[in-house]
């Protein structure tokens, strides 16, 4: 899909990397894609980023700007387990059979966690509503759009809209297989 609209933008040269947010269904939320300049400089781009500095300085730096872009639609889905996780920072009483104290919930007292697991997913549709207002809406557009091309892999970010902080992030290696998952 082809948007030639006005959207958050950022060449960042010193990392060789063009940065868009762009809209999801929810106004909580943006997507932001890193896209490097060559397909082949993706792992070289996770190598240079450094989240406290460099990723303040792409969300701090992004100007409204008359893009054109080509964006496949995609669909991301993964599953994140944090049993080992939540064990690591203490939380262990509720995953063993004998310690866990459900009875506030239940009177069974048999009952105890085996698994905690996380399920992601981002979609990124054909569509999106400028008219809404708001953050993307009633802009001017620049006389030339600026080019953002997703055809080579990526990085992506979903990013809390207020907090400004990352919720997940991701790679695509192969924006062009319609059937990523």
């Amino acid at each position: 899909m082809t948007y030639d609209t006005v959207l958050p933008f950022l060449y960042a040269p010193q990392l060789g990397v063009k940065a868009l947010a762009f809209p999801l269904d929810s106004d909580k939320y943006y997507l932001l894609i890193l896209l490097p300049q060559n397909s082949d400089e993706l792992n070289e781009l996770i190598c240079n980023i450094r989240m406290h500095t460099t990723f303040k300085y792409i969300l701090n730096n992004l100007e409204l700007t008359h893009i054109k872009a080509t964006i496949p639609s995609f669909k991301l889905k993964g599953m994140v387990s944090l049993t080992n996780t939540l064990q690591k920072l203490g939380i262990r009483k509720i995953f063993e059979p004998r310690q866990a104290d459900f009875t506030p919930m239940t009177n069974d007292e048999n009952i105890y966690v085996t698994n905690i697991e996380q399920a992601v997913s981002v979609t990124i549709k054909n569509y999106m509503d400028l008219t809404k207002g708001g953050r993307y809406g009633n802009h001017h557009h620049y006389p030339e759009p600026i080019s953002f091309n997703v055809n080579h892999p990526f990085l992506y970010f979903v990013i809390d809209s207020e907090l400004q902080v990352i919720l997940m992030a991701g790679k695509v290696v192969n924006p062009l297989n319609i059937r990523i998952k």
